[in-house]
């Protein structure tokens, strides 16, 4: 057992971090000094005292303490750890969405415990605050800032879950008929599909069939079967009675696009037409007219999508096929042109989103 050197500076770091750890319970309370002061019979300068380390409340008062801010005489002396986030030196408003957001991380998560210091083997946040400025050596410099920058990424990460759940509460999605069958595609196909991308089917129809936005990302090598994925969703959403658009960064890989959607959808009377800047003003124009009217199901087409004439009748599903090459801007033009349509982006190139993999074979 580690035992004290200096048994004054023991009682002195006991006290400091008693008078932290009392203004943190006071601040989380959002309690003023001199109301505290009331509730335990002493003046304002007394609580200074406390917070500032210079003086330690007798037994009787550390009693009364605890009743006040309902926790243990052995958390007070820091015998007991306290299991919660800790909102020290956050504003009343982060300090608010901190409470509302650990709970819905909880629950929309499976988590049903509170987060444990020693679970993540971290140091309790008062003693890193102590530590990152007054370390004794290196060591404990490094494990205070784990400690510190772990309470950061977490309330990143919960500011990001607040802002998905916000998004998905807002935002009423298209819900697709649960009648039209992705199978009835899957079965005509020349080819047999591979675990993989049945998975992902199954995870992209249970999405389209809710009525909470899609925004999936589908990540795989070139040749693990993007596009024949990108086929049968686009099957479904046109036999609900939406339109598609699909869009690549190239003309090139459009036009490949019109073909591999062609040779599957046109024995089911689905009508695939390209738009790119190389075709002809009247063909463009008519093209246009066609889309407005309701008489092109599917438009796959580069950049030129995200032109201004183009208007669809009823679009209700958005393809972007390597979506890397896209900015945010272009890639929310082209589904502002829908009513909430769902969304599902393509790349071989790993980023953040709601994410299907699909693994070469």
């Amino acid at each position: 057992m580690k035992t004290e050197k200096n048994p004054e500076r023991k009682v002195q770091m006991e006290i400091y971090h008693f008078g932290t750890l009392l203004k943190e319970l006071r601040n989380d309370a959002h309690m003023k000094q001199k109301t505290l002061a009331d509730k335990l019979s002493v003046t304002e300068a007394t609580i200074s005292k406390y917070e500032c380390g210079t003086a330690m409340p007798p037994f009787e008062t550390m009693r009364t303490i605890a009743s006040v801010f309902n926790v243990s005489m052995d958390f007070l002396y820091g015998t007991e750890k306290r299991s919660t986030v800790s909102t020290f030196g956050l504003s009343d408003n982060q300090k608010e969405i901190i409470e509302i957001l650990t709970q819905q991380f909880r629950v929309k998560n499976g988590f049903d415990k509170e987060l444990s210091d020693d679970e993540y083997k971290l140091l309790g946040i008062n003693e890193s605050i102590h530590k990152i400025h007054f370390p004794e050596n290196f060591d404990e410099f490094e494990k205070a800032r784990k400690r510190l920058v772990f309470e950061e990424l977490l309330g990143m990460q919960l500011a990001l879950l607040n802002l998905k759940n916000k998004y998905e509460a807002d935002t009423n999605g298209i819900q697709f008929d649960k009648n039209v069958k992705m199978s009835d595609v899957i079965n005509a196909l020349p080819f047999k599909l591979t675990k993989a991308q049945l998975r992902v089917l199954e995870e992209i129809d249970k999405d389209m069939e809710s009525n909470k936005n899609m925004n999936r990302l589908l990540q795989g090598d070139v040749g693990s079967g993007k596009t024949a994925v990108s086929i049968i969703a686009s099957y479904k959403a046109v036999k609900c009675g939406y339109q598609v658009a699909i869009m690549a960064p190239t003309a090139i890989l459009a036009s490949q696009h019109l073909e591999s959607f062609k040779e599957i959808l046109d024995q089911f009377g689905i009508r695939c037409e390209l738009l790119i800047s190389s075709i002809t003003k009247k063909k463009k124009e008519e093209i246009l007219e066609r889309l407005r009217n309701g008489e092109i199901d599917i438009l796959i087409g580069t950049h030129a999508l995200l032109e201004e004439n183009v208007v669809f009748k009823n679009l209700g599903f958005v393809v972007t096929d390597e979506q890397h090459r896209f900015g945010v801007k272009q890639r929310t033009t082209i589904v502002e042109k829908g009513q909430n349509p769902d969304v599902l982006v393509m790349t071989a190139t790993p980023v953040s989103y709601t994410h299907l993999t699909l693994p070469t074979t």
